[in-house]
């Protein structure tokens, strides 16, 4: 944590192979909310926009009464996010850090919204264990693991930490159609909104090898994208 990250290409077999680690540089925090007063405890995620960083990037714990933290973290540019236990999330960035020096974030969660709803099938009966999220877009094209839900097992849902204005979800279920749909969240209790899915189409047929013959026990993978 302390020493920051090496890469090196080397050839196999080898010996004597030596990375050195640069060092970090510190990532101050203060979060505040509307009022301006402090957060005492949050979760922060620092990432850089590289392929894969979000995906793989830590959760840090903020837990002071001052709303403050100091993360030693390798040199890069970050996108900041925290989201308290409430699920009040927010976002700044890009904030450059260099090794040896420290880079503050100053973050002010503002009064968010939710959304609550249910997704059904086309017949209306409701489905447990379907994602909903807020698509980060990115590389690869990711949920958002701060704005993310799992429907219970009457199919009701509920998100939190979202602003305050239109935005699109997705639904995501292995047995139907991946669904997207749009919502204006509300403070407070939010009215529950229902969301249809349907178990949209099959594909069907052979494969065969080059003469022509059928080939038994192939994996055939269908995908779309990265989502």
């Amino acid at each position: 944590d302390k020493g920051g990250q090496a890469m090196a290409n080397i050839s196999a077999p080898t010996q004597g192979a030596k990375l050195e680690l640069p060092g970090t540089g510190t990532l101050k925090v203060r979060v505040r909310d509307s009022d301006g007063q402090p957060v005492p405890a949050a979760e922060i995620r620092p990432f850089t926009t590289g392929p894969f960083q979000y995906v793989y990037s830590q959760v840090h714990p903020l837990k002071n009464e001052a709303g403050t933290a100091e993360i030693p973290l390798p040199e890069g540019k970050y996108q900041v996010r925290v989201r308290t236990p409430a699920g009040d999330t927010a976002e700044v960035g890009p904030v450059d850090l260099k090794i040896g020096e420290s880079a503050t974030a100053d973050i002010t969660v503002p009064v968010s919204g939710r959304v609550r709803g249910v997704v059904v099938d086309e017949e209306g009966e409701h489905i447990g264990g379907a994602e909903i999220f807020v698509r980060m877009g990115g590389f690869p094209p990711t949920k958002s693991r701060e704005q993310y839900a799992r429907t219970d097992a009457e199919g009701h849902f509920e998100i939190a930490g979202l602003p305050v204005e239109r935005i699109k979800l997705k639904v995501q279920h292995a047995e139907y159609a991946d669904t997207e749909f749009e919502a204006m969240p509300a403070r407070g209790s939010s009215q529950e909104i229902t969301v249809r899915v349907s178990r949209g189409a099959s594909i069907v047929g052979h494969v065969r090898d080059g003469e022509g013959g059928n080939l038994a026990s192939q994996q055939v993978t269908l995908y779309q994208n990265f989502m």
